[in-house]
């Protein structure tokens, strides 16, 4: 039985979980937190979720795989559209995005900045603020945040039905505009993120809900990046 949160113990909130392709296979370690959380939903009578889950294959760009799952979202009963990356290592708690409390509510990813000092800085892929053009300012811990990125991100249904949102009549909403480069000028995520905002809509990250991309190696590796550049210094100044 399926119901909005709140409605009573029995009631399940139904999740599309939606894994756009791309170029990339599913790793081991989402696979795992999926089957994980599919046999969850059957053994745990607690667990608030049931589960359907979207693999978007073969859809080229990435915002266009992202508008085909949000239209296979819009045709579904499911109240949360829950996105995760294919080459996501998610650890363990990244579901608590589908808690909320905001409309969007984002996992933080961790990545490896150099600084104008030279030293490697650990970062994320939210912002702080962000203007008209997609240009924000990066997120740090205990900050308020107003745009991140679809790698983890859980988008509550009122979001992508509010006619306001929709960029063309099949109800698209997301797009990325590419310079003459053929480089992104901006992220589609971060976009989606400003004009949720500029709706009324709530967006915020969960700070436990960590996870990785497999290309940015982990949180683990940038302090142990971090740790042994200060143990060279400290050696370097004893010598």
């Amino acid at each position: 039985m399926l119901g909005e949160p709140g409605q009573g113990q029995n009631l399940k909130t139904a999740v599309m979980m939606a894994v756009p392709m791309g170029d990339f296979e599913l790793r081991g370690e989402l696979h795992q937190f999926v089957l994980n959380l599919v046999y969850r939903q059957f053994l745990d009578k607690d667990f608030p979720y049931f589960f359907q889950h979207e693999h978007v294959m073969g859809c080229h760009p990435v915002e266009a795989a992202r508008n085909e799952t949000v239209k296979r979202f819009m045709a579904s009963e499911c109240e949360i559209l829950w996105f995760l990356d294919a080459d996501n290592m998610p650890y363990k708690g990244a579901e608590k995005v589908l808690e909320g409390p905001y409309d969007v509510t984002i996992g933080p990813v961790p990545m490896l900045i150099v600084a104008g000092s030279g030293n490697p800085v650990v970062s994320y892929n939210l912002f702080t603020s962000i203007d008209d053009s997609n240009v924000g300012v990066m997120w740090q811990p205990g900050n308020p945040v107003r745009a991140g990125g679809t790698a983890n991100m859980a988008i509550r249904r009122r979001v992508l039905s509010d006619a306001r949102m929709h960029l063309d009549p099949a109800g698209s909403v997301f797009k990325r505009e590419y310079g003459t480069n053929g480089l992104p000028l901006y992220g589609e995520d971060v976009d989606f993120c400003r004009r949720a905002g500029d709706c009324g809509y709530s967006v915020g990250a969960r700070e436990d809900a960590l996870c990785d991309h497999a290309k940015t190696f982990g949180l683990n590796y940038y302090q142990k990046v971090v740790m042994d550049q200060i143990a060279r210094v400290e050696s370097e100044g004893k010598e």
